[in-house]
């Protein structure tokens, strides 16, 4: 249960932060230049998009099992499971932090706000779920 606490504390804080980026994009300006989408723009927001979609399949990669009697580790499920629920956060954060970095190299103002609400929908629709048990040999 500690182990949910932890990730409720590190949600609360993603939010915080994707609040507080979302403020300052408002206040500070925009790059009032060219706003027309260029290659590395492009890359950006594909970046962005990649990270909302694998933030949700790369976390169920690591509460799979390895099966591999030569390697010794200390992979736990426990371990596995807080470490895809931190990587599924961190990406939900990356989209509003690549949404910030758009608002400032130039691109329609509907695209940065909505990868910053993207990012703060991703963390606000997360849920931790239950833990797995842990197994004593």
């Amino acid at each position: 249960m500690r182990q949910a606490r932890l990730l409720r504390i590190y949600q609360i804080v993603g939010i915080i932060f994707v609040l507080f980026l979302f403020l300052l994009a408002r206040i500070l300006p925009a790059n009032s230049g060219v706003t027309t989408m260029t290659p590395f723009k492009y890359v950006i927001v594909f970046l962005a998009l990649y990270c909302a979609v694998s933030g949700f399949t790369l976390s169920r990669r690591f509460l799979r099992v390895r099966v591999n009697p030569k390697a010794a580790t200390k992979s736990t499920p426990i371990n596995r499971w807080m470490a895809g629920h931190v990587i599924r956060l961190a990406f939900a954060i990356a989209v509003s932090l690549y949404g910030f970095l758009l608002h400032f190299v130039g691109v329609p103002e509907w695209l940065a706000t909505s990868l910053i609400a993207l990012g703060l929908i991703l963390l606000l629709i997360w849920r931790p779920g239950d833990a797995p048990v842990e197994q004593n040999p």
